[in-house]
């Protein structure tokens, strides 16, 4: 039965050794997170810029180099991609604290945070292009996809919650370092962990069907093209796929309405909750967590049941659900109500993220995977800063709530439009 899919990924041991690998590096990558909070804190306490300019220098790579790192992850050797990922972000985490304390400025953070996410560009790229391939088969995908994001939302809960507790610790500052120093020490070594566990996993490499293998020399480097003409020959391509199969750029315009969600959440629903409504940033990190609970749940009812569903379907039911969410809270005030609405809004952000990762692995060669799952990054980083200003500004003058209800009535409108555009014939459900 497919709805056993599941259990049989959970058997595959490379896999399995895989997921554990993307668990102990995004758990890193929050630990990372909130080390840079204590960091900002402790050297610029008071500068509300600091972490602005921090959110844009995590946010520039995956703009400037997001369809770049998707060609590299399409010609390169993945494992070796991933492997030298984690132990590259190793080194630079570790430098942080050295550079910072000895010029005592936070300045060095912000260029080793640029390269830090610019390989977890590349990095993130690589890991969901090579996600088919540690498969015995098709029908297996989409349950692996919902045990990456079970385990993603595990690792982000853990990594945040463990990460704010250890930077706090007492016990650093008794042998002689601060706790944003140890948080970077500790987030180096999960790093590490993670590439160490890469290294002993068979993946294989699909290049092997190519004659000539293309090196990083080869890539920047050619006799018959310079790179710049090279790399815009590869994007064409994605760019044909995107036009031409119907199931991606319903992924990639599904994947902007997902963002316009996100920027709902992020700027103005947090700013009800946490001002207007009085519950402060305690109250936004319950939220937060409820929310990811509730992915974890829909996460793995939708990786156990799910495979027998259209996955248009399911992205469009629940994008129109999250419309009426948006419609009916702005005339939510007790925390109870409102805690339903962000593990209900959780459970439904799982199916989503997984049906659309799902899909393009089923329909994006092999060799196009990188460039696709890197626009995807851009997309998504690029359409959030595009709309989190405006959101933000527009709040400065008008009731937070009267917008998020506005943009409900625009979520359940876009959801009806890609209904009518995409003509589902749905046999069964």
């Amino acid at each position: 039965m497919k709805n056993k899919t599941i259990y049989k990924v959970l058997k595959n041991k490379g896999f399995i050794l895989f997921s554990l690998a993307q668990t102990i590096s995004l758990m890193g990558d929050k630990l990372d997170h909130m080390a840079l909070i204590a960091l900002i804190r402790a050297k610029a306490y008071g500068h509300t810029l600091a972490f602005s300019h921090l959110a844009f220098f995590f946010t520039l790579p995956a703009i400037l180099f997001g369809p770049i790192a998707g060609i590299i992850a399409d010609r390169l050797n993945r494992k070796k991609i991933l492997v030298m990922g984690d132990f590259l972000r190793a080194l630079l985490v570790i430098l942080i604290p050295f550079s910072v304390t000895l010029l005592n400025h936070i300045y060095p953070m912000y260029i080793l945070v640029f390269f830090i996410f610019l390989i977890g560009i590349l990095y993130n790229s690589t890991k969901m292009a090579i996600i088919p391939s540690l498969l015995k088969s098709k029908d297996e995908i989409l349950s692996a996809n919902s045990v990456m994001a079970l385990t993603g939302r595990l690792a982000t809960v853990s990594g945040l919650l463990l990460g704010g507790l250890l930077v706090d610790w007492e016990i650093w500052r008794r042998i002689g370092i601060e706790g944003w120093e140890a948080g970077f020490y500790l987030d180096a070594i999960t790093f590490f962990l993670s590439g160490l566990f890469l290294v002993f996993i068979f993946i294989p490499d699909y290049r092997k069907e190519i004659k000539k293998e293309e090196d990083l020399a080869h890539l920047i480097i050619e006799k018959e093209k310079s790179y710049f003409e090279k790399a815009i020959r590869d994007l064409k391509e994605a760019f044909k796929l995107i036009v031409k199969d119907k199931n991606v750029s319903f992924v990639l315009f599904s994947l902007l309405v997902l963002v316009y969600v996100g920027a709902t959440v992020y700027v103005l629903i947090v700013i009800l909750v946490q001002q207007f409504l009085g519950y402060g940033t305690t109250g936004v990190g319950k939220l937060g967590a409820l929310t990811a609970f509730g992915m974890m749940f829909g996460a793995f009812l939708f990786g156990t049941f799910g495979d027998r569903w259209n996955r248009k379907k399911v992205i469009l039911y629940s994008f129109f659900v999250l419309s009426l969410l948006f419609l009916i809270f702005p005339f939510l005030k007790k925390f109870f109500y409102i805690g339903i609405f962000a593990f209900t809004g959780g459970l439904l952000l799982s199916p989503i993220m997984i049906s659309q990762d799902t899909l393009l692995h089923e329909n994006v060669p092999q060799e196009l995977r990188g460039r696709i799952f890197s626009t995807k990054e851009l997309l998504l980083n690029g359409t959030f800063l595009l709309l989190s200003y405006p959101f933000g500004l527009v709040a400065e003058w008008i009731y937070p709530g009267k917008i998020v209800f506005f943009n409900g009535i625009i979520l359940f409108l876009l959801t009806l439009f890609f209904f009518l555009r995409t003509k589902l014939k749905i046999k069964k459900f």
